[in-house]
């Protein structure tokens, strides 16, 4: 063999096998944890704590965080000491408890050019019916850092949105509203097992029930029967149902306290906050599990992010993602007296009304539908209602 033609052929195999070589490193690289797709994994992991120790920093230098909510005292105490211990950040509540107030008052501030809130806390009807076609409200995703703030996987219904398309509401709480109690001195255990039960005349003027014609469970006790019966069998038992003579109103101590003192022996679409604080108290009151079942909905319990500049945006994003985790949830959870939209958040006190793995939310949907049933009670329910 000539030399230059063994030198050529001696290069081109060396070649070779030093691309093998390479090839079967780069292979090992890769297959070894913490190396080759790890490296993103750990750059992305160095990248996440980088990106919230900066964002801590400029809440800090922020320095406040402007809620807006319907939710309970004891949510605002238990949030504003953690929130204040833990990163040195005020938590400033405007309390507004009927949901509904909210969009005449951000509407007010907006016409005078004010934008003073950071984050909307009120129920999925207040925000998706009343402020979402006002174009009152921009999408909460963008706002999500954490990953445990993000994951879905561990909330009711495997959703983190109520609304799917926009991503405009997360719901904090997750509560299963049977929609009917009893007084367990007048009414006994098993003796209403469906919602026709309550046609019984016996029950005359004995049942006292949440207004169904504005927004609220008296009204989700309406569609819950619309959409378990249909229409008209749902409009021929509601005619009845008025022949029942049910006592109506809109202050919910006052319904749930004629029930635990005997007043009547039923109680439609009371809420169940109001029942469960009668109850710990002492009140002969419980929930009635009928056959229709009840709706998995959150009160309150949700948040929203305003249209708009925010006042404090770093903080805002900062307090979203705390109050997403398991920690901030918990204490949302507890002040609020609602189960966690959390699967991981503890339900001890709130059995009887938590929901599920399995449960799945009123959507957006069900909470429009629910909306356009305003009239229809307002027709049915006409002859009783002052």
């Amino acid at each position: 063999m000539q030399p230059i033609l063994a030198m050529t052929l001696a290069v081109a195999l060396f070649a070779s096998v030093a691309g093998a070589c390479a090839a079967r490193q780069e292979q090992t690289l890769e297959a070894r944890p913490g190396i080759g797709s790890g490296v993103t994994a750990s750059a992305d992991k160095k990248s996440l704590a980088s990106e919230w120790e900066t964002l801590v920093e400029a809440a800090r230098r922020e320095g406040t965080v402007n809620l807006y909510d319907s939710w309970n005292p004891e949510v605002h105490i238990a949030l504003r000491s953690k929130f204040a211990e833990k990163f040195g950040i005020e938590l400033t509540f405007t309390s507004v408890p009927k949901g509904q107030e909210l969009v005449p008052k951000l509407e007010r501030e907006r016409m005078a050019g004010l934008y003073l809130a950071d984050v909307v806390g009120s129920a999925s009807t207040v925000v998706l019916v009343l402020m979402k076609p006002k174009g009152m409200l921009d999408p909460i995703e963008p706002m999500l850092v954490l990953p445990e703030a993000k994951d879905a996987s561990i909330r009711v219904g495997g959703k983190l949105f109520l609304d799917m398309e926009q991503k405009l509401y997360v719901p904090l709480s997750a509560q299963l509203d049977p929609l009917l109690s009893r007084n367990t001195g007048l009414v006994r255990d098993g003796e209403i097992k469906s919602f026709s039960d309550l046609l019984d005349p016996k029950w005359r003027g004995k049942i006292a029930m949440n207004d169904p014609t504005s927004v609220g469970s008296g009204l989700s006790f309406v569609n819950l029967i619309v959409d378990k019966w249909g229409r008209d069998k749902a409009t021929d038992y509601f005619r009845q149902f008025v022949k029942q003579e049910p006592l109506v109103g809109r202050d919910f101590r006052i319904l749930v306290e004629w029930l635990g003192r005997g007043k009547v022996a039923l109680g439609v679409g009371l809420p169940v906050r109001e029942v469960m604080a009668f109850k710990d108290m002492g009140a002969p009151v419980a929930f009635v599990k009928a056959a229709e079942g009840g709706v998995v909905g959150n009160g309150p319990g949700g948040i929203a992010r305003p249209a708009g500049k925010l006042p404090h945006p770093n903080a805002a994003k900062l307090f979203v993602n705390w109050l997403l985790t398991k920690e901030g949830s918990s204490l949302f959870s507890k002040g609020n007296s609602q189960p966690s939209a959390r699967l991981d958040v503890s339900t001890e006190g709130f059995e009887d009304v938590a929901a599920r793995a399995g449960d799945v939310f009123e959507d957006e949907d069900a909470v429009n539908r629910k909306a356009q049933l305003i009239d229809f009670a307002r027709e049915i329910f006409a002859p009783i209602l002052q």
